[in-house]
Order: structure tokens, then sequence, then C-alpha cells
């Protein structure tokens, strides 16, 4: 199957999700991200800002609020760049040209001196591989961060696929947490 293809099918599949199901396996996955993240050092997350059918990210950036560290989230620069902008609870958004919220303001970081990046996924397989909606903003972003930076997809297990088609641009993410497991490349 082709890129498209998988992309095609896993989007259906997650919006065939009963949202009460949903709201169960969102709930199960925050809970397997933080025991995963448990005597981790974080200083500085990045974190997607879910659409309706993606993984829900508002209790886990509330998490993180909470916990006196540093969240940022995606904005979109000139239709081509992303970078990570500081929010805090009071935060204003607005939707971008992809119906996606972004802060209004804040203070942009260095992918450098991030920790963690929670990641969204369109469809992935067991090793880890990861596709998203085909504009490549992630894989940009995610090759100028450090080695030592954990990057974490975060899916619901109807999204797995067989296997995803790698390019050599293609990031693999050091895990995916669904609510069934945690994948880790193989």
């Amino acid at each position: 199957m082709t890129k498209n293809e998988l992309r095609k099918k896993a989007l259906c599949k997650r919006k065939q999700l009963n949202s009460d199901y949903k709201n169960l396996c969102d709930k199960i996955i925050f809970q397997r991200l933080l025991i995963y993240l448990k005597n981790k050092q974080i200083n500085n997350i990045f974190i997607y800002l879910n659409l309706v059918n993606e993984v829900d990210t508002k209790h886990i950036i509330n998490y993180f609020l909470i916990q006196k560290i540093n969240v940022y989230v995606p904005k979109i620069i000139d239709n081509k760049e992303m970078v990570a902008i500081k929010i805090d609870k009071d935060t204003e958004y607005k939707k971008n040209s992809l119906k996606i919220n972004e802060p209004l303001e804040g203070i942009q970081i260095s992918p450098e001196k991030l920790d963690l990046c929670i990641i969204p996924i369109v469809g992935f397989d067991e090793n880890c591989n990861r596709l998203g909606f085909g504009r490549g903003y992630y894989d940009r972003f995610l090759k100028r961060t450090p080695m030592s930076c954990l990057r974490i997809g975060l899916a619901y297990e109807v999204q797995k696929c067989k296997a995803i088609p790698i390019e050599k641009h293609d990031i693999t993410l050091d895990c995916i947490i669904t609510e069934k497991r945690i994948y880790f490349p193989v």
C-alpha cells in the first residue's frame, strides 16, 4: 500500500471510534505516558494541540504546566517551517490555514533545547515508523532535536498498519503509546 492509501485507511478507522471509547483510550494513553516518563528528567516539552479525532493532549498539557515544566506547541511559519512556542494556562489561540490551533504569541525555543517531543500520528507500524499528513513538518522539526530528546507518538491501536513505507527523510520514533501497549523500534 502507498502512504496515501494507508493514510486514508488509518484516518477512516480513527474517525469511526466511538466517543466514549475514545475518551477511555485517551485516559489510558495519558496514564501509560506518565508511567513511561516516571524518573525521566524533563524540563522542556514539545506537544501537539490535538485535532478532533487525535489523541487528546489537553490533560497532558495541563499536567506538565502544573508540574512547572516548560510546555511548547507547534506554530507554522510561512506555510513551510514549524517552530515551538511556549504556552501557559492563559495562552490565546487561533486556527491556522490547516485549521490547527496555534498560540497568538509566545516565546520560541530552539528544537535543540527540547527534552521530549510528543507527536501526533495518522498511522504507525510495530517498528515505530510514523505516518503523518504528508507535509513533513514534524520530520524536519525532529531532525533538529538532540539525540537525547525523547520522541513519543500517541495513537489508537486501530491506527496500526502492517508496515509504513519509509523514505530517507522519515524519522523513527523512540516509542508509540496506544491504549493497548507501548511500541518500541525493533
